[in-house]
């Protein structure tokens, strides 16, 4: 059976190293923060694509574009592509977690005089460095 024009036939994923753990907004409101491809901006966002997170959980699934499930990016994204989410706003920092014992990433600010990074990235190290566990023999 033949789609109908303009129909996808099948769905095309791009899977990203940023999940729910670093931008839970997304997955809480549902908001859509802009993405495009860093090493393709020059290149028009034409092809759909779901975006998924690393975490293998329901809330790792991106939301799409405005009235689609789907975010359009440049034809020939790949595996290695670096993908900007745009605009997630400071408070995007206070809802990292460090979720599964995945690191936090850190975060980056675009201003004219260039790129500056506002958060130094966190291991699970880091989260534990303060506590101290006495295991009883």
């Amino acid at each position: 059976m033949e789609a109908a024009p303009g129909r996808i036939q099948r769905e095309d994923w791009l899977m990203v190293d940023a999940g729910f753990n670093t931008i839970l907004e997304h997955s809480s409101y549902h908001w859509c923060f802009r993405a495009v491809i860093a090493n393709r901006c020059s290149k028009p966002p034409v092809r759909p694509f779901r975006l998924g997170g690393p975490l293998r959980d329901g809330g790792d699934v991106y939301t799409g574009d405005p009235g689609s499930t789907f975010r359009s990016l440049p034809i020939g994204s790949k595996a290695g592509d670096v993908i900007a989410l745009l605009d997630v706003g400071a408070c995007s920092l206070e809802c990292m977690s460090a979720y599964n014992g995945r690191d936090q990433a850190a975060a980056y600010m675009v201003t004219e005089a260039g790129l500056r990074r506002i958060a130094q990235r966190r291991t699970v190290e880091d989260f534990v460095a303060g506590e101290h566990f006495v295991l009883e023999k």
